[in-house]
C-alpha cells in the first residue's frame, strides 16, 4: 500500500516541524496554550499529508484522513478533560509523570505537561506566605524542592535522545540538524515521532531511557531545571550545579548512542 517502505521520507515532515519547533518556542515564551495547539494542529496535518501522499489505494487515504480528523476531533473536544484525568491519575510520581509525558509529545501534544508545570497538577506549596502551584513555579520560588526532579529528568531525556539520533549514520547530517533544533527548542516531539516511524526499535529504548532519566534524577537529585521549555539556553540560565547535570548529561548522551548501535546491529 505504501510506495517505499524504508519510511525515509518522514525526514521531509520531521525537519518542518523541527524548525516550527523553534519558532513557536518563541511564542510559548508568551502564550504557551496557543503554542501546543499550534504544534498540534501542524504534526497532525503534516503527518497526514506526507503519509497519505504515499499510499496508492484511495480506500487507505481516505480511511487515514478520517482517522486524523477523528484524532483530531477528539484533541478540540474531550482534551481538557482527558488531559486533566491523566495529570490527576499519573503525576504523583515523576517516573510515571515521564512516561505518558513521552506518549502524549510522541503525538505532538504537550497540554498534559503543561497542566503539571503550571498548575495545582503539579503540586501546591506554600512559600513565603504565599501559595505556589506548578512544578515550574514551585521550583522557580524554591529551587531545592524535590520537585525539580520532573524538570531534570526531561533535561537528561533530551541529551540521551541527541544520542541515540546520532547513533544512525546513513543520515547523520539530518538527525544532527534534527538534534540541535531539539536542543534550542527543548521539544523531542520531531525527534520521538522520526523514531517511531523510521526505527521502532530505537524508540522504544527511547522510551526505557526516559524512564531511566527520570529514575537517576530522584537517586541524585540531578538540579536541571528551566521555567518555558527545556531548551539548552534555559537549562544553563536556570540548573542548579551546572556542571554536574551536563556531566550526567553527557553519560547519557554517551550511553544511549553506544545502546542505539548495540540495537541496531542487533536488528541486522
Amino acid at each position: 500500500m505504501i510506495k517505499k517502505y524504508d519510511m525515509t521520507f518522514m525526514y521531509i515532515p520531521v525537519l518542518i516541524l523541527s524548525i516550527l519547533s523553534v519558532i513557536l518556542y518563541i511564542v510559548r515564551l508568551f502564550h504557551a496554550a496557543a503554542a501546543n495547539v499550534l504544534f498540534f494542529t501542524c504534526t497532525t496535518a503534516l503527518l497526514c499529508f506526507f503519509i497519505v501522499s504515499r499510499v496508492n489505494a484511495k480506500a487507505w487515504k481516505a480511511v487515514l484522513i478520517l482517522l486524523a480528523i477523528f484524532f483530531s476531533a477528539v484533541y478540540f473536544i474531550l482534551g481538557d478533560s482527558l488531559f486533566s484525568f491523566a495529570a490527576e491519575k499519573f503525576a504523583s510520581a515523576c517516573a510515571s509523570f515521564g512516561f505518558f509525558d513521552f506518549l502524549f509529545n510522541t503525538a505532538g501534544i504537550f497540554d498534559f505537561e503543561t497542566l503539571v508545570y503550571q498548575t495545582s497538577y503539579g503540586g501546591a506549596r506554600l512559600i513565603g506566605n504565599e501559595l505556589v502551584c506548578g512544578v515550574v513555579n514551585i521550583v522557580k520560588a524554591d529551587p531545592q524542592t524535590d520537585l525539580i526532579r520532573y524538570l531534570s529528568g526531561r533535561c537528561i531525556f533530551l541529551f540521551a535522545l541527541l544520542g541515540i539520533l546520532l547513533s544512525e549514520k546513513k543520515n547523520f547530517k539530518a538527525n544532527l540538524l534534527i538534534g540541535a533544533l531539539m536542543l534550542i527548542s527543548g521539544n523531542p516531539a520531531p525527534a520521538l515521532i522520526l523514531l517511531l516511524f523510521t526505527s521502532p526499535p530505537l524508540y522504544f529504548l527511547a522510551l526505557l531511557i526516559n524512564f531511566c532519566a527520570f529514575i537517576v534524577s530522584v537517586l541524585f537529585e540531578i538540579k536541571g531545571a528551566f521555567v518555558v521549555s527545556p531548551s539548552v539556553f534555559e537549562i544553563v540560565y536556570h540548573s542548579q550545579n551546572l556542571v554536574n547535570f551536563l556531566a550526567v548529561g553527557a553519560v547519557f548522551c554517551a550511553v544511549s548512542y553506544f545502546a542505539a548501535r548495540i540495537v541496531k546491529e542487533r536488528k541486522k
